[in-house]
C-alpha cells in the first residue's frame, strides 16, 4: 500500500533503524496499521463530506 501523505501524520515514524529488534519492529507494525486505519478514515469523511455537497 503507498504511504500516504495524511496531515497530522510524522513521516519520519515510517524509518525503521538497520538495528531494529523484533519488539521495535512489532511496534512500527503496529503503528503502520493504525496509520492505515486513520487514513482510511479521513478518506470516508472527504468522501462523505463530498458526496453531501453535492445535494
Amino acid at each position: 500500500m503507498q504511504n500516504l501523505g495524511v496531515k497530522g501524520v510524522d513521516r519520519t515514524k515510517n524509518i525503521l533503524p538497520e538495528n531494529s529488534g523484533i519488539k521495535e519492529i512489532q511496534q512500527f507494525q503496529k503503528q503502520q496499521t493504525q496509520f492505515k486505519q486513520q487514513a482510511m478514515e479521513l478518506i470516508k469523511k472527504e468522501q462523505q463530506i463530498k458526496v453531501g455537497l453535492k445535494f
